[in-house]
């Protein structure tokens, strides 16, 4: 093969040029690397689009500069395995024209001197290089001559099949500088390629899909900013960096279809940043848009990783949405609408599918209320599947059919408060996997225990030396078990800011005008909660959205403001995260839910239910008082999936709510899952754990402090204050009644106010594991789960709200809840119940 295989002597030139720097190069040397990305371009530029291996070689040398490009901005999770691959990418491109270089070798070993007809780039060419590829694609504010039109970029070669060669010799030919953008040549349909990963890229890849996942959050985050203000170019160019460093990432990884995306995406964003173009909420739209297509994108790859069925990746059709986009950034439409739509979002599928005569409508609405059940991560095509109603080809084509139709400019949604930046994700980690992490957090649980073990051995009470040296271990183990806890705890900020984009699109759907305020994102919780409270989440916010807020026709003849609010918090408290969704809507009617729940027999007419049980029938499997279902709600699933979720974490959901004013739904969720401080105390013979963080004092009362209430039992007064006292003893069936005065009361926190739990034995405080009590236990009340002690027996975790509904039970077992099975709103009361709360030893 000779070098003009490839284009002229230029082509070899530029190659040994980049071999010769290659040798030298330095992952910390900006002005090295920005050198070697400008022979990047000019070798794509200069190589002959006749000729042989034409696309390979080019591939390779846009791999090359995306590869530079990350390793300038400071985006590789691992720089040092970034720039070897690079480095093997400069010996693919030198053996494609017949140089033989290997990256092992000394600089100039086997390459020639720089061509001398190369001109070398100055500081100053350096310091523009850097600063376009920190700022992304440069955009000349008046037409290039002929003369000066510099070398395409390898991006804008992936993104038209134009030659340099054809466009230089139009332009020579008359056409002149002067030519408007509209008599420019409309590109050729871009066509994907097939996307196949190398063995040797797949650790990269995988490490790609998380920081792209991380990068998408924060694109959300920024759009929904740039939103409220469209002028601030601070905002618009935090929303155009995480584009550009995922093209760089995708180019560097020859992830082909997701660099040229993001490449279109980026330049038109990049109109907007520089004032070529008014960002509109057509323009917004068409970004949002362009993130659920990424999104897509990715799964696919993450799919197929996961699970590998073939040789090529799967991936979405883009050809209308590059054609789409690129109509936008020549100025051909304006960016109204919606774009047509990803082959992988399933919105129509079944609409689709049911067209087609593949499957009838009534097994599509199956599918549809299954997935609303287990959670929106499953896809409708999916279900249907698996239950073998429609093959995957036909999924596929339903897919591809796919066009979400163009819709009338939606009403204006205020977004998130003004926080500051978008927060970077660029921060300095190590990325560990969560198996690895769950591992170590087990392995310090048995640690705890191991050392509760030892500290409550015979010897260690009649050896001073030995109480120290056991004393210094356990000082030891409770700070490697707060540095592991740690590493599980993760702000919930993210999470909250994903409900900003559903807020977004459920406002516009309903056709209501909706402001989500967030407050306390730096909340810390434990990963694993983090990762369960999504679905939960995202069911009460689109209620919030869909049920509570009014139109704003409505709300402006009820005297409210036009603008409904909903607001998303969370705090500690008592040991606990409360994460409280409260709006201004029209509240919940206790009289119009009754009557749905006695039409649905779900309850009988002479039941009586408290104002809260009342509440608590929205949680009813099938229960809505949607008048309609739409592709919102109105199923009546979502509500029961969050009651079950948030219960599965050892929470619960309360109610509060005022007609006409708005609801509030409190979401009480533990600070953990693993281990916890408690105060272990005996009641008879069994052992008990409670949370110090509820535990406000011990004491032993004196008689006068102590009065006996009508139906409520005997209270305490401390300091003023009435507080119930509960026999624990008496009311699991340990023991008969005790006197408090023989015996210590701890005075603990609940929900409304405090408890004073009746003990015979304070025993002492100690950290213990959390284990789950299982199925069978799951429903219990006052009991959360279970834990090892120091002499091998299982102690029972107290939970003091749930003890404070069990005491109100037990003491006046007519306000229980009606005995109906068909709902579960409180615990039964009778004493066999809580006589199985007795853990065997």
């Amino acid at each position: 093969m000779t070098r003009e295989d490839h284009g002229d002597s230029s082509v070899k030139s530029l190659v040994e040029d980049l071999c010769r720097r290659s040798g030298a190069v330095d992952k910390e040397d900006l002005s090295m690397l920005a050198k070697m990305h400008g022979i990047c371009e000019h070798l794509a530029q200069a190589i002959n689009p006749n000729a042989r291996r034409t696309d390979s070689l080019r591939n390779e040398a846009t791999s090359l500069a995306s590869a530079l490009e990350v390793l300038i901005l400071g985006d590789a999770a691992d720089p040092d395995e970034v720039l070897r691959s690079a480095l093997e990418r400069v010996a693919i491109i030198a053996k494609t024209i017949g140089i033989t270089w290997n990256p092992n070798r000394e600089c100039d070993e086997g390459v020639p001197a720089a061509n001398d007809g190369l001109q070398e780039m100055n500081d100053n060419e350096v310091a523009a290089k850097l600063d376009q590829i920190f700022d992304g694609p440069a955009k000349a504010d008046n037409p290039p001559t002929p003369e000066d039109t510099p070398a395409p970029t390898a991006e804008a070669i992936l993104a038209s099949t134009v030659t340099p060669a054809s466009a230089s010799a139009t332009s020579a030919g008359g056409n002149g500088a002067g030519t408007s953008s509209t008599s420019e040549p409309v590109q050729p349909p871009y066509q994907s390629e097939p996307l196949i990963v190398k063995e040797s890229d797949a650790e990269f890849v995988q490490g790609f899909l998380e920081e792209a996942g991380e990068h998408l959050e924060a694109i959300e985050s920024a759009l929904l900013e740039v939103e409220q203000d469209p002028t601030d170019a601070e905002k618009i160019n935090t929303l155009f960096r995480p584009f550009h460093t995922i093209k760089g990432m995708a180019g560097f990884l020859n992830l082909r279809d997701i660099n040229c995306f993001t490449h279109e995406v980026e330049t038109l964003l990049d109109q907007g940043r520089k004032g070529q173009r008014r960002v509109t909420p057509g323009l917004i739209d068409v970004v949002f848009d362009a993130v659920d297509i990424l999104k897509v994108q990715i799964a696919s790859i993450a799919s197929w990783i996961v699970a590998p069925q073939g040789d090529t990746i799967p991936q979405p059709n883009i050809t209308e949405m590059i054609a789409h986009l690129r109509d936008i950034i020549a100025g051909r439409i304006e960016p109204e609408g919606r774009m047509p739509a990803a082959g992988g979002a399933d919105r129509k599928v079944g609409e689709n599918l049911v067209d087609q005569g593949v499957v009838p409508q009534e097994i599509v609405d199956f599918a549809v209320q299954r997935q609303e059940q287990t959670g929106a991560d499953r896809k409708v095509g999916e279900i249907l599947t698996e239950m073998g109603a429609a093959t995957a080809k036909q999924v596929s084509q339903a897919i591809r059919a796919q066009v979400v139709p163009k819709g009338d400019a939606p009403p204006r949604v205020a977004g998130p408060p003004k926080t500051g930046q978008t927060a970077g994700v660029g921060d300095l980690s190590v990325r560990i996997e969560t198996a690895k992490l769950d591992g170590l957090v087990d392995m310090v649980g048995e640690l705890v225990i191991a050392q509760t073990l030892v500290g409550s051995h015979p010897l260690v009470g009649t050896d001073p030396r030995l109480t120290k040296d056991v004393g210094q271990v356990g000082k030891i183990v409770r700070d490697v078990q707060e540095v592991a806890m740690s590493m599980r705890m993760v702000p919930i900020g993210p999470t909250f800011q994903k409900m900003a984009r559903l807020v977004r699109d459920v406002s516009r759907k309903a056709g209501k005008e909706v402001q989500l305020i967030i407050s306390g994102e730096e909340t810390e919780l434990d990963k694993n909660v983090i990762q369960q409270i999504g679905d939960p989440l995202v069911h009460m916010v689109r209620n919030a959205v869909d049920h509570g807020i009014e139109p704003s026709a409505v709300r402006r003849e009820a005297g409210k403001p036009e603008i409904g609010q909903v607001h998303l918090s969370a705090f500690h408290q008592g040991g606990n995260i409360i994460i409280e969704i409260r709006d201004d809507g029209k509240g919940l009617d206790p009289v119009a839910l009754r009557a749905k729940a006695i039409e649905k027999g779900l309850i009988r007419p002479d039941d009586e239910l408290t104002e809260q049980q009342t509440f608590g029938l929205i949680f009813a499997p099938g229960f809505s008082m949607a008048k309609e279902v739409t592709d919102i709600s109105g199923r009546g699933v979502g509500m029961d999936v969050v009651k079950r979720n948030i219960e599965q974490l050892r929470g619960r959901v309360d109610i509060t709510s005022t007609k006409g004013e708005g609801s509030v739904f409190s979401i009480r969720l533990p600070l953990t899952l693993a281990i916890i401080d408690g105060m272990l105390v005996r009641v008879g013979t069994e052992r008990f754990i409670i949370q110090t963080t509820t535990v406000e004092q011990s004491l032993r009362p004196r008689r006068n402090e102590i009065t006996t209430v009508q139906n409520r039992g005997e209270v305490l007064n401390v300091r003023g204050q009435l507080v119930p006292l509960i026999q624990l003893g008496a009311m699991f069936g340990l023991s008969g009644h005790i006197d408090p005065c023989e015996a210590m009361v701890v005075i603990a926190q609940c929900d409304d106010g405090r408890l004073g739990l009746i003990v015979e034995e304070l025993i002492g405080q100690q950290q213990v594991v959390i284990k789950s009590l299982g199925e069978r236990f799951r429903e219990l009340k006052g009991i959360s789960g279970a834990a090892i002690l120091g002499d091998g027996r299982v102690g029972l975790i107290l939970e003091t709200s749930g003890l404070q509904v069990l005491h109100s039970q037990w003491r006046t077992p007519a306000l229980s809840a009606p005995s109906n099975p068909k709902v579960s709103v409180t615990t039964k009361s009778d004493h066999s119940t809580f006589q199985t709360t007795s853990f065997p030893e």
